[in-house]
């Protein structure tokens, strides 16, 4: 086996398949360019050389813009955000599961979901989804995320971090304009500290019928 990777981000057996079997990109060896010093293969889109474009063979077309770096001012500001509703500003983050400032916190990050373009929905026991559509809804979404609820006197990093930089994981991918196939679903998840109702994890726990 010899599986590569095409410039549209597919891998195949380039033992099996001359071409990529998703998108019909040509892999060439014959040519190679210099990249941040070092020497890569260049590859063709299309089905042969003479018509295709040449492109770097991690997948940027010819005169295609990199996407941008993450922002750690963005995820800064998301994180501080967050940490605005705070039952304890003197000692730690409290934000306990459905008290006023949960609640509040709850609203700030489904509004920042949709200013970034995420289409949001909220399910029976309040897990939150930011959902950046892809172009097969009949394809498994690839989710990412983690929790905004927090044990008394905590740190504003643990949970939220892995929220907001899936938002802007998912920021990037819609500024980018970039296509994907599958839905991307950004998941805050209710409750993960077993704190109000000495059980942790409901939202994950109703998810997956383990209740």
């Amino acid at each position: 086996m010899n599986y590569i990777k095409c410039p549209n981000q597919h891998y195949y057996d380039a033992d099996v398949y001359p071409v990529c079997p998703q998108c019909n990109a040509v892999v060439s060896y014959d040519h190679t360019t210099m990249i941040n010093n070092e020497r890569r293969p260049t590859v063709t889109v299309g089905g042969d050389a003479k018509s295709g474009k040449t492109v770097a063979f991690w997948g940027k077309t010819k005169g295609e813009k990199t996407m941008e770096r993450a922002s750690e001012k963005q995820i800064e500001n998301w994180i501080d955000g967050m940490d605005r509703f705070n039952a304890t500003p003197e000692f730690g983050t409290t934000r306990i599961v459905f008290t006023k400032p949960d609640l509040q916190n709850r609203e700030y990050v489904k509004e920042e979901m949709k200013k970034i373009g995420l289409e949001v929905k909220e399910d029976a026991i309040g897990n939150i989804y930011g959902i950046l559509k892809g172009e097969d809804p009949t394809l498994a979404p690839v989710w990412t995320g983690s929790h905004i609820d927090t044990v008394p006197n905590a740190g504003k990093f643990d949970g939220m971090a892995g929220v907001v930089c899936g938002m802007e994981a998912a920021r990037l991918i819609q500024k980018s304009k970039r296509r994907h196939e599958r839905d991307i679903i950004v998941i805050a998840y209710t409750s993960e500290e077993p704190t109000r109702y000495r059980l942790g994890c409901l939202g994950s726990r109703a998810m997956s019928g383990d209740m």
